[in-house]
C-alpha cells in the first residue's frame, strides 16, 4: 500500500504449499518497472523476510541473490510435519543453531544476514507475537532498501491495525527499524 501510494508498480502473490498441509507459504512482492509476473524469479530476491530460521535458510537459499539481505528472527518453533514429512520428528532430528544456518549461507555465497529475535521484541513492545510481522516490516524499512519513508508506513499501520493496536503496533515498528540499525552498526 505504502509503495503503491509512492507511485511505484507493486505486484503481490501468496504461494501456498502445494502438497504439503501445514507447510509454510511464501508471500512475494515485487516493485519497480517493467514488472510482469508477482513471483519473485529464484535467485533474484533483493531482500527475503523470514520468521522462523529454518524457514529463512529454506526461502533465502532458494531466492536470494548472491548481494541480497535476509532478515531473520533468530526465535525457532519446533517443526513437525511441514519439515520431517511426518507428525512425529524423526528420533535423529536436531534443529540446527543460528551458527549453523548461518554458515549454511555463506556457503551458499549469501552473507548479508540480518538476524535477532523479533518474537521477544514484539512481545516486549506490542505484547503480543501477533506483532511480529510489524517488527519485521520495521526490519526491512530500515535496511534502506524500501523506497518508502517510515513516516507513510506508520500512516498504513494506523489505518489498517485493529482499532485500540495503534500505539502498540507503532512501537513494534520503530523497535524492527532499531534493531537492524544497531545490527548494522555492530557489523560496520
Amino acid at each position: 500500500q505504502a509503495l503503491m501510494q509512492g507511485g511505484y508498480q507493486v505486484l503481490t502473490t501468496d504461494v501456498p504449499p502445494i502438497t504439503h498441509r501445514y507447510s509454510s507459504s511464501i508471500s512475494h512482492i515485487r516493485t519497480g518497472e517493467n514488472i510482469y509476473s508477482p513471483v519473485v524469479p529464484e535467485g533474484e530476491a533483493d531482500l527475503v523476510i523470514a520468521f522462523e530460521p529454518l524457514e529463512a535458510l529454506k526461502a533465502g537459499l532458494r531466492f536470494a541473490s548472491e548481494n541480497g539481505m535476509v532478515i531473520m528472527n533468530d526465535r525457532a518453533i519446533a517443526q513437525t510435519r511441514a519439515f520431517s514429512g511426518s507428525l512425529m520428528q524423526p528420533k535423529e532430528f536436531r534443529y540446527p543453531t543460528i551458527e549453523e544456518i548461518l554458515t549454511y549461507f555463506k556457503r551458499a555465497k549469501i552473507n548479508n544476514i540480518i538476524h535477532f529475535n523479533a518474537s521477544e521484541v514484539a512481545v516486549k513492545e506490542a505484547g503480543t507475537l501477533l506483532s511480529l510481522n510489524i517488527v519485521m516490516l520495521g526490519a526491512a524499512i530500515g535496511t534502506k532498501m524500501i523506497p518508502v519513508q517510515p513516516e507513510t508506513i506508520e500512516k498504513a499501520i494506523a489505518a489498517t491495525v485493529p482499532k485500540g493496536t495503534t500505539e502498540a503496533n507503532l512501537r513494534a515498528f520503530k523497535a524492527g527499524i532499531q534493531k537492524v540499525e544497531e545490527f548494522l552498526a555492530k557489523k560496520a
